[in-house]
């Protein structure tokens, strides 16, 4: 055998390899399936985060930075700084600022992860309550009409980004069923929560 058809059956047996990484990862899943959940986190998580560093807005960077600085600082909300929005935003934009450092980008990074895990767990809650076809459709139509592949759009860090992320828990919460020693009335103590997180954050959000 020589040199060249060593090289053409070393080639011929990586893409073998990588099938079978493939079906040992789907054996592996919970539910036999292609774990399709990672790829929508890692799309989306490709197509945001290089956003975190185009633009910034003076007015709605500050107003949502600065609470987050100070609380982050040990301040508290509406003693020490002002909170346009609920406070749980701020409380989430702060704990971005101690993980990554106080910096803009911390909460825009953040910002950014927060979206792609909404997307990733909507997609979840959506293939459970609609089947697989129809979670894939929508979360492809949600990454399409993101706003910010517009340069006239920043990705500026909203209180509803955090309000969208618990949605997103809301909607996995109503499509687990519980089983013991999680029974019923645990669904209704998360799904309690996670509405007064929602109230917290935006509160036209957590009403409707």
């Amino acid at each position: 055998m020589n040199a060249g058809e060593v090289g053409f059956q070393g080639k011929m047996a990586r893409p073998r390899e990588v099938l079978s990484t493939l079906r040992r990862v789907v054996a592996r899943s919970p539910d036999g399936h292609f774990p399709w959940a990672a790829v929508v986190f890692a799309v989306f998580a490709a197509a945001y985060l290089p956003l975190a560093r185009f633009g910034v807005d003076p007015h709605h960077d500050g107003i949502m930075l600065k609470p987050a600085l100070v609380v982050a600082d040990g301040g508290v909300i509406h003693r020490d700084v002002f909170s346009q929005y609920g406070p749980m935003a701020t409380w989430v934009h702060a704990l971005w600022l101690v993980l990554l450092g106080p910096t803009l980008w911390a909460i825009r990074t953040g910002t950014a992860l927060m979206l792609a895990a909404a997307a990733t767990i909507l997609f979840v809650a959506w293939r459970r309550a609609f089947g697989h076809g129809v979670a894939l459709v929508s979360v492809a139509i949600m990454l399409l009409l993101t706003p910010h592949f517009s340069p006239e759009i920043l990705p500026l860090p909203w209180s509803s980004d955090v309000a969208l992320l618990f949605v997103a828990l809301l909607a996995l919460a109503l499509t687990t069923h519980w089983r013991p020693p999680f029974g019923p009335a645990w669904g209704s103590t998360v799904v309690g929560a996670i509405t007064g997180a929602m109230l917290l954050t935006r509160l036209n959000l957590g009403i409707a």
